[in-house]
């Protein structure tokens, strides 16, 4: 008897959802720390080969941003990061959770880059940011 299972959450460190941020030409001039534009768009282009990113024809949930709906999804933590390459598209799909009745916590860190809380795992930001992901599956899984 086949019976579909769903996870009990989502917990995602400042994930990366969206291909089309990757064409996004402009934010190749900017300075992200880590995950730039261009690590982006090879990594989209080896995880939709033979597609790229940004097509037109890509098939159903294969990008998490351009799923058009979200509920009936299990609730979620999203660590997002301020100077994160993904902060814009992190905090549209926290917004779009919640928007369809998803329970969706959001942590966002102001100054930081990505993966910040592995380079500096023992500064106080770092335990908070961590700590905040351990404390929601706790909940989740009591």
């Amino acid at each position: 008897m086949w019976r579909e299972e769903q996870p009990l959450a989502q917990v995602l460190f400042y994930p990366m959802l969206d291909d089309r941020t990757a064409v996004d030409q402009d934010l190749n001039q900017v300075g992200h720390y880590i995950w730039t534009n261009q690590s982006n768009h090879a990594a989209w282009s080896a995880y939709l080969a033979p597609l790229a990113p940004g097509s037109g024809n890509l098939p159903p949930y294969t990008v998490a941003a351009r799923r058009g709906e979200l509920n009936g999804l299990p609730q979620a933590w999203l660590g997002v990061c301020s100077l994160d390459l993904f902060a814009n598209e992190n905090k549209n799909y926290a917004q779009r959770l919640r928007d369809a009745g998803v329970d969706c916590q959001i942590e966002c860190v102001k100054g930081v880059p990505h993966a910040f809380e592995a380079i500096c795992p023992e500064a106080e930001v770092s335990k908070r940011f961590v700590g905040s992901a351990i404390a929601f599956l706790k909940r989740t899984l009591d």
